[in-house]
């Protein structure tokens, strides 16, 4: 499995520090797969693909939400 850092994850995943660990905060057996290496987090690059499918749901969501008010 390729591993990148969080700065890389970031670019990749096109979301924010907070969100990424917000993300990783509800789905704790994601988180296992990460890896801890020289004193920093390594994301597998596999896990981006949630990223893309977590935020569209949740854009749309708003998005209705502010038609009925």
């Amino acid at each position: 499995m390729k591993y990148e850092n969080l700065k890389k994850f970031i670019l990749s995943t096109k979301a924010s520090k907070s969100t990424i660990y917000r993300f990783y905060k509800k789905n704790e057996d994601l988180f296992a797969e990460t890896d801890f290496k020289n004193g920093k987090r390594m994301f597998p690059a596999d896990h981006a693909r949630y990223f893309d499918s977590e935020m569209e749901p949740v854009t749309l969501d708003l998005l209705f939400f502010r038609q009925m008010i």
